[in-house]
């Protein structure tokens, strides 16, 4: 089972790109400025993504993801076990946006440019989200239920290299995506991530 999705109308709570601007709830509160930018930003990216449900295998301390996935990974482990199923997703928000905010640095709006990258991460993290809501009510006719949490390679002892694994089974070159020498995806604002599916 594999879907692709294109321009998803994710919905991005105000709070979550203030977060990540280091704003608290007992913090100075933003300005007029930053919340209308907060608002016109997380209300006009839509990201892409690709969400694949692969078998799951164990060998030792090793999660095997569909034929040839192979992670080594304590943690990853963990969280898996003993699913038999998983998604694998893949999320990006495009390479306009790390365009937009070098072209906002150059001309002078470097805090326009560092609000627009905290949307733009907060709506491809919500991209996620978002793929597993749609497939979440197939997954439940069939048996299955979600795990209540993602798993995405960098995180624990899951090493980064994991993310070409990812990257070749999702084929996410579609999106126009890319992977570096360094196992770094691009347009920056892209993120891989694994989901546990159990039998209900």
């Amino acid at each position: 089972m594999e879907h692709l999705f294109s321009n998803m109308p994710v919905q991005v709570p105000e709070q979550i790109p203030l977060g990540y601007l280091g704003f608290r709830q007992n913090s100075v509160p933003p300005s007029q400025h930053m919340m209308a930018e907060i608002r016109k930003n997380i209300s006009s990216i839509r990201p892409s993504g690709i969400i694949k449900m692969v078998e799951v295998s164990y060998l030792e301390d090793t999660v095997i993801l569909g034929e040839d996935g192979r992670v080594i990974s304590s943690g990853f482990y963990r969280y898996l076990y003993p699913c038999k199923k998983a998604l694998l997703m893949v999320s990006t928000a495009g390479p306009a946006i790390p365009e937009r905010i070098g072209e906002m640095l150059k001309n002078g709006r470097a805090e326009d440019g560092v609000i627009l990258d905290a949307c733009a991460s907060a709506c491809t993290d919500a991209g996620l989200d978002f793929m597993l809501k749609m497939r979440k009510p197939y997954l439940y006719k069939m048996g299955y239920d979600l795990l209540p949490t993602r798993f995405s390679p960098g995180y624990g002892d899951m090493p980064l290299s994991f993310q070409r694994v990812l990257f070749t089974q999702l084929d996410a070159g579609r999106l126009g995506v890319a992977l570096t020498d360094g196992n770094m995806l691009s347009p920056e604002k892209s993120v891989l991530a694994v989901c546990g599916v159990k039998a209900r």
